[in-house]
């Protein structure tokens, strides 16, 4: 075997080798934060996934739609989709899940896709038949798609904390940014080519064991405690004098 042949040999097994290590390559979970609406006058705290998945081939809508991971670590159930947004149309597929405590609702809306992070707000509303289920947890799945293929970012144990809340009612907000590289396009640097829509799948819906209390729950002022006493006393002078 002469110079040549060994010479385009090793440039093809080269090749190969290099191909496979693209394929091979894993996504970060620090692409991809999530946190709660930071209340006025405080800092956002975001936490980046607890886990990642890809870049995988295949689509996770339409038709041919591909079976999302389902064997992550503390995820038992099935994925549901809850909201999508499209880059190209630049609008929203919102949807409302029916759970058995009631339905929750969700909606997805950009608020920055120009810059090197994509920035979304993620609102949700609680519609629950019985005040004495809230609050719940459940865990997201959120998809970059391109035209590579797709990114799952996984997120465990996410419990729904109400802004504004009465009796099986409520409502919060998440904020997501999405790392990105490119210039007038989000790429995903987990995935390189230009992001075609971020879909958020839900799973697990549940009431945490040790729920925590929540921050915007409502307690009686003391100057109200004091006014119910004075009437409480009022009424029972009131009922004396009859007596």
């Amino acid at each position: 075997m002469n110079n040549n042949v060994l010479l385009k040999c090793s440039t093809a097994f080269a090749i190969i080798l290099l191909s496979g290590a693209v394929e091979a390559a894993t996504c970060s979970v620090d692409n991809f934060t999530f946190g709660v609406n930071a209340p006025s006058g405080t800092s956002l705290v975001e936490s980046s996934a607890d886990a990642c998945n890809g870049p995988t081939s295949g689509n996770d809508s339409g038709n041919n739609a591909i079976t999302l991971k389902t064997d992550w670590t503390g995820f038992t159930g099935t994925w549901i989709e809850a909201a999508k947004y499209d880059y190209a149309t630049q609008s929203s597929d919102n949807k409302t899940v029916a759970t058995e405590f009631g339905d929750l609702s969700f909606s997805l809306t950009a608020t920055d896709t120009n810059g090197a992070t994509d920035s979304f707000q993620f609102d949700w509303t609680y519609d629950f038949t019985d005040p004495e289920d809230v609050p719940v947890s459940l865990d997201f799945n959120f998809v970059t798609k391109a035209s590579h293929g797709l990114v799952e970012y996984y997120f465990d144990d996410i419990v729904l904390l109400a802004d504004a809340f009465y009796e099986g009612f409520g409502s919060g907000r998440f904020i997501i940014d999405f790392r990105c590289t490119g210039n007038d396009t989000c790429t995903n640097p987990d995935n390189p080519a230009s992001i075609s829509h971020l879909s958020t799948w839900v799973g697990d819906i549940q009431q945490p064991d040790n729920p925590p209390d929540n921050p915007n729950d409502t307690v009686p002022e003391p100057a109200s405690l004091w006014l119910m006493g004075i009437g409480l006393l009022g009424f029972y002078t009131a009922a004396r004098k009859k007596s």
